[in-house]
């Protein structure tokens, strides 16, 4: 029986329960149809020209012992391009004891906390925008800090001029599926058309968030933290034909040589299939978040700081390893250390009962070492703005019911960081402008020819 089919059945075991029983099981949930279309690149899905598989979906069970304990899951389901197809999971699934206002214990399936709003990011209500700050938020990464597995506490202390201070922290561990948007984009990253990373097997996973609600302006402070080791599998696949034997050419007897040749022996064909393991250590990550309300706008801000070293295994072999060619060994031992930074400003103003409206801006690096794109663009055919993401959001919220609400915003984007030749491939002539060395050209020219570019998103959602 497949996780779709478990799922399922859970669901009617828990509807049956409630229709057989006398306990007040709380069944809430949404259903929203998104839209999204980009003028040029395609992003997050297949933006370019516009794409409604942009939809999130989800139902909650909460049966409540007492005043201080219940117990609840939701089962949700989202499709965002290729990412997630609809496929029911588990989103959260808790056993919660408040013992005192100080402390309180959980375990289960627990959401993640990741700024101010990971934990809340289904319910639409709660913000203004469709596309949460890719800053801070970044959608590629959200399946891999949407839950844990584990234990955790948490409580509150109250003073009457401090105001209120919310803490929790967890321990566990975590899952990634290999058709995940994380698989997805550390594929994208690498590049590379022998390699195929899957197999995430997370290992340990450390979590805390603290938030200080401070009663002058309604000033809130927040800080998160996680902390994580993985374990990954890759596939090496690479086939090299034979080079044959050149022999001995004296300067100017052959028109490829015109200096001469002092020989080759030759090379074997190579053709490897296998595994080889990528081990990501030191995962660490934080936010830190801050809100105030001044004048009847909410004014926010979120640093975001992710960091993590790997160390891949490849298969080593020897092709043509001679000083004459331009070939030479391949695989072995490699490390590399990866830093991503992003933050966002956003401002929103309640209008009236029903629209409420917001703007942000938002920059995000995948390469906080080469933040302004120094050393990219010294790469042939690179650019500095291949280093960052900064986004320009206009957006509305209107809130037709309790129960509907409609959204839609615009983006003005600058730079290409987390695009993707894979959703963005060249087009198949490139056109080398004149006076430019065809070693100056690469592939990114012609998939990612323009600095800016647009997106437009909206979003309709029903709860219950």
């Amino acid at each position: 029986m497949n996780k779709s089919n478990q799922i399922f059945i859970l669901s009617i075991v828990l509807l049956l329960f409630r229709s057989i029983t006398s306990f007040a099981l709380d069944i809430h949930g949404y259903v929203s149809q998104g839209f999204l279309s980009s003028n040029q690149y395609n992003y997050l899905a297949d933006t370019d020209g516009g794409t409604f598989q942009f939809n999130e979906m989800g139902i909650n069970f909460v049966e409540r012992a007492s005043d201080d304990a219940f117990v609840g899951m939701q089962i949700s389901a989202r499709d965002l391009g290729e990412i997630g197809n609809d496929e029911p999971y588990i989103d959260w699934a808790v056993a919660d004891w408040r013992i005192t206002d100080i402390i309180g214990i959980r375990f289960g399936i627990l959401k993640i906390p990741v700024g101010f709003y990971n934990e809340t990011r289904d319910i639409d209500m709660l913000r203004t925008c469709v596309l949460l700050p890719s800053g801070v938020y970044l959608e590629l990464f959200r399946d891999a800090w949407n839950g844990m597995k584990g234990f955790g506490t948490y409580g509150a202390y109250t003073h009457p001029f401090l105001g209120n201070f919310d803490y929790q922290c967890a321990v566990g561990t975590g899952e990634i599926n290999d058709d995940s948007a994380t698989a997805k984009m550390f594929n994208s990253v690498l590049d590379d058309s022998v390699l195929n990373v899957r197999k995430f097997q997370v290992d340990k996973m450390l979590t805390w968030g603290v938030q200080w609600h401070i009663p002058f302006y309604q000033l809130r402070l927040g800080n998160t933290f996680f902390f994580t080791d993985w374990n990954n599998i890759a596939d090496f696949t690479i086939e090299l034909p034979a080079i044959d034997e050149i022999p001995i050419i004296s300067p100017g007897n052959h028109p490829l040589f015109p200096d001469g040749h002092p020989g080759f022996s030759g090379c074997d064909p190579i053709n490897i299939n296998q595994e080889f393991p990528i081990n990501v250590r030191k995962l660490e990550s934080y936010t830190l978040s801050a809100s105030i309300q001044l004048h009847d706008i909410t004014f926010s801000s979120e640093y975001f700081h992710l960091q993590f070293k790997s160390t891949a295994y490849l298969p080593e072999f020897t092709y043509a390893n001679d000083t004459l060619t331009d070939l030479d060994s391949y695989g072995g031992t490699t490390k590399s250390e990866t830093k991503i930074e992003g933050y966002y400003f956003s401002a929103t103003r309640r209008i009236t009962d029903m629209i409420e409206l917001g703007f942000y801006y938002s920059w995000i690096t995948n390469d906080a070492f080469d933040k302004q794109g120094k050393q990219a663009e010294k790469e042939p055919g690179n650019h500095d703005y291949s280093k960052w993401l900064r986004d320009y959001c206009l957006s509305s919220l209107v809130e037709v019911t309790d129960q509907w609400t409609f959204k839609i915003e615009g983006h003005l984007m600058d730079g290409h960081s987390f695009l993707f030749i894979a959703d963005n491939p060249p087009i198949e002539e490139i056109v080398i402008p004149e006076g430019v060395k065809p070693s100056n050209v690469s592939p990114h020219d012609a998939a990612y020819p323009d600095r800016f570019w647009f997106m437009i998103a909206a979003k309709v959602t029903f709860s219950f």
